[in-house]
């Protein structure tokens, strides 16, 4: 019950943010609830051929961001700052390679 709310205040905190079908893309990808993609958005996804992309979940998301996190302690040692910002944004642009 309570991942069911923290994953509604996440996504009310994109909400202002997003445009709604921005919204349900970012819902499905970041935190695996795909309930928000109208019909015509599925169906899109379906005539580009890119309908794959829905299917990466949140779990999939965090399981890379657990791994490159890890990697990058092992490759850059040290609690200091900016370091944890180093690895911070190495792991974030590793999850938008994803």
């Amino acid at each position: 019950m309570r991942a069911g709310q923290r994953r509604d205040r996440w996504i009310e905190g994109f909400r202002p943010h997003l445009a709604p079908d921005e919204l349900a893309v970012a819902a499905a990808l970041v935190l695996g609830k795909r309930d928000l993609i109208s019909e015509d958005l599925r169906s899109a996804y379906a005539d580009t051929g890119a309908v794959h992309v829905l299917a990466v979940s949140g779990l999939h998301v965090g399981i890379v961001a657990a791994i490159l996190l890890w990697f990058f302690r092992q490759l850059l040692p040290g609690q200091k700052g900016w370091l944890r910002w180093v690895r911070l944004a190495a792991c974030v642009m590793g999850i938008w390679g994803f």
